[in-house]
């Protein structure tokens, strides 16, 4: 195993992202606010989870159901979220629901195609989806990726094949359980 359940969690996450792609919804948070102190400026923490905003991508607006265990959420830990359905209540407000964080890396592996751009600093995964990240980083990971793919393909036309313990996979598992892709 790979440890701890705080590790688990982010490849249950990773999962849930390699199966709902591309539900994807990018999560908005507030203007960062400071408080003046006797020390100095402080940041404030965010206690107000209408302040957080949420959008598909790509779209509009959406809204998390309040039955979503994030509804009341004023801070999400990853600045993404993948859901299983969405609905429009009453010709109203578009909801998400079964709403999980997820991680730029487990966008970077298992979401669509991987653009790099170098000059800004920046990857975009299908022509919508754009985030900082480092271009060395995102390289190697799309690099990663399409060992994954090759060997999936050998997998498939080959199903005897044995890639439990191959170094593609395990490797891919580990920076996904401890996150330790610079992202």
């Amino acid at each position: 195993g790979f440890g701890g359940s705080g590790r688990q969690i982010n490849l249950v996450r990773a999962l849930l992202c390699a199966g709902l792609y591309p539900n994807i919804i990018k999560v908005r948070m507030p203007d960062t606010k400071f408080e003046k102190t006797a020390q100095g400026a402080v940041e404030t923490t965010n206690e107000d989870a209408r302040a957080v905003k949420y959008f598909l991508e790509p779209g509009g607006r959406v809204f998390l159901h309040p039955s979503s265990s994030l509804f009341a959420a004023s801070n999400v830990e990853h600045g993404w979220l993948v859901y299983n359905s969405k609905r429009q209540v009453d010709g109203g407000k578009l909801y998400a629901q079964d709403v999980t964080a997820v991680s730029q890396l487990a966008l970077l592996f298992f979401g669509g195609e991987v653009s790099v751009h170098h000059d800004r600093g920046t990857v975009t995964i299908d022509g919508k989806i754009t985030f900082y990240a480092a271009g060395r980083v995102a390289v190697l990971v799309r690099d990663l990726r399409a060992e994954l793919d090759k060997l999936l393909m050998a997998k498939i036309m080959d199903p005897a094949l044995e890639i439990g313990s191959h170094p593609v996979p395990e490797a891919i598992m580990k920076l996904i359980t401890t996150e330790r892709a610079g992202l």
